[in-house]
């Protein structure tokens, strides 16, 4: 249900519809929604998975509270599908429509003898031509007192299927609390402490300090969420310049296709960042390393939170920084002396290229502070 087929190459993601998606655009996608409901939901609907299954020596109660019940169950898989559909991962993959059918009560509608009898029916369900197949009133007649062969046959049949859409619910809720528990943590604390595109032993020592304070001594696997894949080779026929040999993956939980998709994109420096204007979660693709993203901002679209943060980050250098303190006080004087016609156009670019110059090699300690200041003003 929430199983994914993918291709890794490069720094994208092939998915089974011929659609693709850069690596980390899902957990950039899933760190930017409200997940917090997802853990009373993985409560709730783990408890109503015990409820729901179907015995032959139910008590009473539990018969009565069973309709209830799974109107409540379908009411929280509906609520993971809607979550499902928000992601490009599975709207490329196995489509809206496919998400919006009620599966439990597809579980249900498989025997006939799940339902009441026809004059029990509310009077907005089908009618007894209707079949049973599109039925949402469900209350068991179990017989406590008759062991009944069909009736045993039928519980054979049903509890089976309910067990698996119920496990694959509860992963997919289990996988969207790892965001906030496991992923969240790891990019803030470790992957980005050191503001910068971490190199492989960088990036080995962020995962193995991560794991030391967060994993509790489980396996690394297990905290990111279990699940398995499959891995084969196989030939992408929609490659960047033609079919290309990759890996390829049947991935049974999202949990799975994560971890994966993540170190995959933490290998080809596709790691998502928080912005420090906006705090959305956005996706760094190589090149050069940036804490804002490149959206609109809010009251001016002609400028974005980066333009902002270059901004920022240079009055901040000037207020704290000797080196950009001093050079930001020479340009101004530079730019005024331009501005009163005491230097050509030409004197002060040429100024401002050897100051920059000037200002870089003081960064790495090739000029002494104070020459520094001193040819600053030449």
């Amino acid at each position: 249900m929430y199983a994914i087929n993918a291709f890794f190459y490069g720094g994208s993601v092939y998915l089974s519809r011929g659609q693709s998606l850069r690596s980390n655009e899902t957990v950039v996608r899933l760190l930017n929604m409200n997940l917090g409901w997802a853990e009373d939901l993985y409560r709730k609907l783990n408890q109503l998975s015990h409820y729901l299954r179907l015995e032959s020596d139910m008590r009473q109660d539990d018969i009565e509270a069973y309709h209830r019940r799974a109107h409540q169950a379908q009411r929280l898989i509906r609520r993971l599908d809607e979550t499902a559909g928000q992601l490009d991962l599975y709207q490329k993959s196995v489509g809206a429509a496919y998400l919006q059918t009620d599966k439990l009560f597809g579980c249900l509608n498989q025997v006939e003898w799940v339902w009441p009898d026809d004059d029990e029916l509310d009077e907005e369900e089908p009618g007894p031509s209707a079949g049973y197949a599109d039925r949402t009133t469900f209350t068991p007649r179990l017989d406590h007192e008759v062991e009944d062969p069909g009736m045993l046959g039928s519980l054979a049949k049903v509890n089976p299927s309910l067990d698996t859409l119920f496990r694959r619910c509860l992963a997919f809720a289990r996988d969207m609390r790892l965001v906030e528990t496991v992923y969240r943590p790891l990019l803030e604390n470790y992957i980005h402490r050191g503001r910068r595109f971490p190199d492989e032993h960088e990036a080995a020592r962020a995962y193995a300090d991560f794991l030391a304070h967060h994993g509790r001594g489980m396996p690394a696997r297990t905290l990111f969420g279990g699940g398995s894949a499959q891995m084969t080779y196989e030939v992408l026929e929609e490659g960047v310049s033609g079919p290309v040999l990759c890996e390829a993956y049947h991935f049974d939980t999202l949990g799975a296709f994560l971890y994966q998709d993540f170190f995959h994109g933490l290998a080809h420096h596709f790691l998502p960042n928080r912005c420090k204007n906006c705090g959305r979660y956005f996706l760094l693709a190589g090149g050069k390393y940036s804490d804002y993203c490149e959206s609109p901002l809010a009251g001016d679209e002609s400028k974005t939170c980066r333009d902002i943060g270059s901004r920022k980050k240079y009055d901040e250098k000037c207020r704290t920084d000797p080196i950009w303190l001093a050079y930001n006080r020479a340009y101004k004087a530079h730019y005024a002396r331009y501005m009163k016609k005491k230097m050509t156009a030409a004197q002060f670019e040429r100024w401002s290229r050897y100051a920059a110059e000037l200002r870089d090699m003081a960064e790495q300690g090739e000029v002494d502070l104070e020459d520094y200041r001193r040819n600053l003003k030449l």
